[in-house]
């Protein structure tokens, strides 16, 4: 299995923010100083090993290297920060978190499961 790419730059979340508008984008904060963390990214990986070619995109910030960005995505989404914690993105905003033992292989594909097949709103005109 590939490692879990890095989000390291704002330009990248808005990249993935533009990705979230087609389907769902899971943005995983872990600290390299938390053995909580290490459980939660094992719990990741057995989510992505299951559901194979349907896991949506997801990326990982170490909220230790990059602790400025996790602040900036705390405030930008209004979600308090913690650390191990996953966010589900869908249509440029935060539609499902989860943190320490939240986050976990069957929460993840239930909060996948109910927002990845959300649609923008279409137009009735």
């Amino acid at each position: 299995m590939d490692p879990i790419p890095e989000l390291c730059e704002l330009s990248e979340l808005e990249r993935l923010e533009a990705e979230s508008l087609a389907g769902p984008v899971l943005l995983y904060k872990h600290s390299s100083r938390c053995g909580t963390s290490f459980m939660a990214q094992r719990e990741l990986e057995a989510y992505r090993r299951q559901a194979g070619d349907r896991a949506p995109r997801l990326v990982r910030l170490d909220v230790i290297e990059h602790r400025a960005l996790a602040r900036q995505i705390a405030e930008r989404y209004g979600v308090r920060h913690h650390s191990p914690q996953l966010l589900l993105l869908r249509n440029a905003r935060v539609v499902w978190h989860g943190s320490h033992s939240e986050v976990e292989r069957g929460a993840i594909a239930a909060a996948v499961a109910a927002h990845g097949r959300e649609q923008p709103a279409k137009s009735t005109v």
